[in-house]
């Protein structure tokens, strides 16, 4: 029986801002009820999977932009499989980053079955685009 392993490791993540606006700049991207995704399929699979994680900077205070952040990040490493799995099918990668819409009142009673129900309804959005090329 196959495993998964649960983890996000530094490698998948996107750190360097230019990056980050290159693909919000240049990809698709796709709109939830708390979560934008914008990306970008990759044509080789040799590329590993990455990801980035923003909140607006007119959150305030930081404690709730980081909240939001760390939902983020749990709700992408315990999901991501998903989102592998069918791309490892179509021998493809992704680049992608995880924009949290919403105001402070939105965060403070957010709930991370919330944010995981929007990102699953990304990643399905994404599959029928992913299928269709």
């Amino acid at each position: 029986m196959n495993a998964k392993r649960y983890t996000l490791p530094k490698k998948e993540i996107i750190k360097k801002s230019r990056e980050i606006t290159q693909i919000i700049k240049t990809s698709n991207s796709i709109s939830g009820d708390l979560v934008k995704i914008y990306f970008r399929i990759l044509p080789e699979r040799d590329i590993i999977t990455r990801v980035a994680f923003a909140v607006s900077k007119k959150v305030k205070p930081i404690v709730l932009k980081n909240r939001a952040k760390r939902l983020l990040r749990e709700v992408y490493r315990l999901n991501k499989h998903k989102l592998i799995d069918l791309l490892s099918l179509k021998n493809r990668s992704i680049d992608m980053v995880m924009l949290f819409i919403g105001d402070r009142e939105i965060i403070k009673r957010l709930k991370y079955a919330d944010v995981e129900k929007d990102f699953l309804q990304s990643v399905e959005k994404i599959s029928k685009l992913i299928n269709e090329s």
